[in-house]
This record gives C-alpha cells, structure tokens and sequence, in this order.
C-alpha cells in the first residue's frame, strides 16, 4: 500500500476552496486512490481559504462510503493550519451523524416535503 500525495490546490486549480464543484473533484481523486488500495495525504499547501461547502463533498461524502476506521487509517492531512483542523473536525463530526442517521433523516425529509405538498393542494 502507497502513500499517494495529493494536493487540494492542484485538484481544484485554485487556493479559494469554496466551490462544491472542486470539492468533488478532490473527493474524486481520493477515491480513486482508495480504490487502488492506497493510502492518501491531502496537502492544504496553497489554500488561503476554505470553507464547509467545499469540504463536505471532498471529505465529508466519505463518511458515506466508507467506515470511520478506514478513512482514519487511509487518508491524512498536511500544511493545515488551525482553522483548516476546525472545520474538517466539524465537517467530519457532522458527516458522521449524518450518515449514521441519513435514513430516520431521510424519511423524516420526505415526510416533512409531503405535508408541504398536501398544505399547498
């Protein structure tokens, strides 16, 4: 098993991750990495700027795929600074209760958008 380095601003082609668009290409990439049977670190080197939007889909979406252990053993991070390690903590503790509940969420969504279907008829 590699290590395979890959780098957000490379994937996503800027140093403002904010669009959830690049973030699925980095979610993409390390995917395919996964796929393969490697491991991955995710350098921050470059990024100004990042929000949950974008790392949702990048790493968040993971959590839908694949079970906390693996994504622990197989994907690191570097060149973070303290706010990039606060928001992937949040996006990943959110991402965990999302998709441990996603079906009670799920049916609850689509209860909730068939009594707004039957109040406007």
């Amino acid at each position: 098993m590699d290590i395979i380095q890959l780098s957000i601003t490379r994937i996503a082609k800027t140093s403002v991750c904010a669009a959830v668009e690049d973030g699925e290409r980095v979610y993409e990439a390390i995917i395919r990495e996964f796929s393969l049977g490697n491991s991955v670190n995710l350098s921050f080197k470059g990024v100004k700027f990042v929000i949950s939007a974008f790392l949702n889909p990048a790493i968040g979406k993971l959590y839908g795929h694949y079970e906390d252990n693996y994504i622990k053993e197989r994907l690191s991070v570097s060149d973070v600074t303290l706010e990039h390690i606060y928001i992937i903590k949040e996006v990943t503790d959110n991402a965990k209760k999302y998709f441990k509940l996603k079906d009670t969420f799920d049916k609850f969504i689509g209860e909730s958008d068939k009594e707004n279907n039957e109040e406007e008829n």
